[in-house]
């Protein structure tokens, strides 16, 4: 049952960050995007966290667990940048939020690998 729930989280991350973002950027002007884009990260922090706290706690395998668990925190921390980067944003602080951007990307990248190792781990297993 992890599984499907690592799937999922796996496919959300992908399905965000690979299709959904872009388009906005490509069929949206910078003051229609930033608001949608605003609105939909929390919730995508907080759908993959969820996710992989739910297949963290119905893992059979304590390895799989501990990987769901990471990206459980880094969702989380991605969730408490959010603010942070919008303030900075809006403030024209822009190498403060270029910085944090980067930061909460490559955040992202860890968890997309993570949740494909994990998924691929509880399958094995």
């Amino acid at each position: 049952m992890a599984a499907i729930f690592l799937a999922a989280a796996l496919g959300v991350m992908l399905f965000s960050s690979a299709l959904l973002a872009p388009l906005i950027f490509a069929k949206l002007s910078p003051d229609a995007a930033g608001p949608l884009l605003r609105a939909f990260w929390p919730r995508y922090y907080a759908v993959n966290g969820g996710l992989a706290l739910l297949a963290a706690v119905l893992a059979s395998q304590g390895y799989v667990a501990l990987l769901a668990a990471s990206v459980v925190v880094m969702m989380g921390v991605s969730l408490a940048a959010t603010p942070a980067l919008n303030r900075a944003r809006d403030e024209g602080r822009h190498a403060a939020f270029s910085f944090g951007h980067r930061a909460v990307v490559v955040i992202n990248l860890f968890a997309l690998v993570t949740l494909g190792w994990a998924v691929w781990q509880s399958l094995q297993g």
